[in-house]
């Protein structure tokens, strides 16, 4: 219901001209943005519906119509040009639009990297660089793939039933999503050991699945609009570790990117956002130009450029509860229009 009353609210802001009116007089006044989407993953529309993880997912088609709307209205630029204009702390004339990925998939570059091509477009892929040309996986996807794929076993767990006495319920990806969250708020060494448990309650993945870029598609892309950031080399969350690992993290990573590269790194990103004041001096004394977060907004003149805020972009945000894509929603999602009815 909720997404029914954002759909049709979208319908009248958008085609009532109110979107364009207020942009115009906002630029008219020389208060222009920067806003930067973060994507992780696009993936063929068939997987959508089951994905495991839909918040961090799009669907080729919905990406296609995303990336065909951004260029029909709004200037786009790369993270790095729009670090470069930030950083002049002179007001913005026009609103720019930046398009980001976080970790580095491999469907960044079979599915998104076409997409881009065929609109023009540049974009920032921040590679987490321990899993690039590698058979790793993020802990996050081993334990949601693993779960999906081994649900029923799981359903006789005692976990689940734990799970179950502590409030968790919902249908399958409802609940994967609810113990990944779970998951992330714990100490990294309980998390392991729970992790280590279900492997041995339910077992490992039937089939080992490449899901990270090869340094080989990160160079071809590099040399079509593509640009690739830091992102850490474990994906470790940098909040919880010691100050020489946050260093080690941080400035390896992009010491590996730009190896592999030969081209300066400007801009990181932190791991599910999340950082705090020493690895905020990490990063602007490593050289780094500037650091993106998870925080959601826009970015305007004269704001913390190793802070900078970005709007996640999942398939809910363009298609509406009957399945069609609907422009005025992702117009109005993107435009920040209804950040002060979200929880802070």
């Amino acid at each position: 219901m909720k997404l029914i009353v954002k759909w049709i609210i979208s319908i009248i802001i958008v085609y009532t001209g109110l979107l364009w009116l207020v942009g115009f007089l906002r630029r008219k006044m020389k208060k222009g943005k920067v806003t930067i989407l973060c994507y992780h993953r696009v993936i063929e529309d068939k997987q959508i519906k089951d994905y495991y993880r839909p918040a961090v997912a799009v669907s080729v088609s919905a990406f296609e119509r995303q990336m065909g709307v951004l260029q029909e209205r709004y200037k786009i630029i790369s993270l790095d040009d729009a670090v470069c204009l930030l950083q002049k702390r002179k007001s913005l004339e026009n609103d720019y639009m930046v398009v980001t990925f976080d970790d580095g998939y491999a469907d960044n570059y079979e599915n998104a990297f076409l997409v881009l091509k065929k609109y023009n477009l540049p974009a920032t892929i921040f590679l987490s660089t321990d899993y690039i040309d590698s058979n790793k996986m993020l802990w996050t996807d081993e334990v949601g793939m693993l779960l999906k794929e081994k649900w029923d076993v799981f359903l006789q767990t005692e976990l689940l039933k734990t799970l179950k006495g502590a409030g968790v319920s919902g249908d399958k990806i409802t609940v994967i999503n609810k113990i990944l969250s779970t998951l992330k708020e714990m100490d990294e060494d309980i998390r392991e050991t729970i992790i280590a448990r279900l492997k041995k309650d339910i077992g490992n993945l039937m089939v080992a699945n490449n899901q990270m870029l090869t340094w080989e598609q990160i160079k071809e892309m590099n040399a079509n609009k593509i640009s690739f950031g830091a992102h850490t080399k474990s994906h470790r969350f940098l909040t919880t570790l010691m100050l020489s690992e946050k260093e080690s993290e941080i400035k390896e990573s992009r010491d590996i990117v730009e190896q592999n590269l030969n081209k300066q790194v400007l801009c990181f990103a932190y791991p599910d956002g999340r950082f705090d004041e020493e690895c905020r001096n990490i990063v602007r004394e490593s050289g780094l130009q500037g650091a993106c977060s998870t925080i959601t907004g826009d970015n305007i003149s004269g704001c913390d450029l190793f802070a900078l805020k970005r709007r996640d972009i999942g398939e809910d945000a363009c298609i509406p509860p009957f399945g069609r894509f609907s422009k005025a929603l992702f117009l109005t999602e993107i435009s920040g229009i209804y950040d002060m009815f979200r929880r802070r």
